[in-house]
């Protein structure tokens, strides 16, 4: 029997490089390696990799329209629920990262309904600079750089993903 896996790729903003110049980082579906290594799991298991590619900025668009279309309120527990709900729902992965400083989410709404799909148990893979050091909002930390983010990430996810040794987001 075939076994389809959907997974969720949240990708950067092609339009913007990294501190490093460096473009939108890697995309799954359309990466030889990865589509060589996905067809061998395929011929050896029966495991169909389905891979859906959306960049932040579209990701984060998509939720405002959810909320603004179904008449919610942004950052509410009904807004990012509900969008999770309805969002989330086919796969059965998400990954995140693939480039050096990679986007923040902006939205508390947005990442809330992130750590509801971790929450669910199902798989999230957070590759390289997803999260940072970042604790602070950028109108509060100081910095006179690119080094600045994953604010919204670190301040949503970072207690259930074992970031949080300090206690930093405890009573939040």
């Amino acid at each position: 029997n075939d076994t389809t896996i959907k997974i969720l790729q949240l990708k950067a903003d092609p339009t913007k490089s990294s501190y490093w110049g460096q473009n939108a980082g890697l995309d799954l579906s359309d990466n030889d390696t990865f589509e060589s290594l996905f067809g061998n799991l395929y011929q050896k298991m029966k495991y169909d990799v389905d891979i859906t590619v959306v960049t932040v900025p579209a990701y984060l668009a998509a939720y405002n329209s959810y909320v603004s279309t179904n008449d919610l309120t942004d950052g509410t527990v009904e807004a990012y629920t509900s969008f999770y709900n309805s969002y989330f729902s086919s796969y059965d992965m998400i990954m995140i990262g693939f480039r050096d400083l990679f986007d923040d989410f902006d939205s508390d709404g947005a990442t809330m309904a992130l750590k509801l799909f971790i929450e669910s148990g199902r798989s999230v893979m957070f590759a390289h600079d997803t999260t940072s050091f970042v604790s602070a909002h950028n109108s509060i930390y100081q910095h006179t750089s690119d080094h600045y983010w994953g604010y919204y990430l670190n301040r949503n996810i970072r207690s259930i993903v074992g970031m949080d040794r300090y206690g930093i987001t405890e009573g939040e």
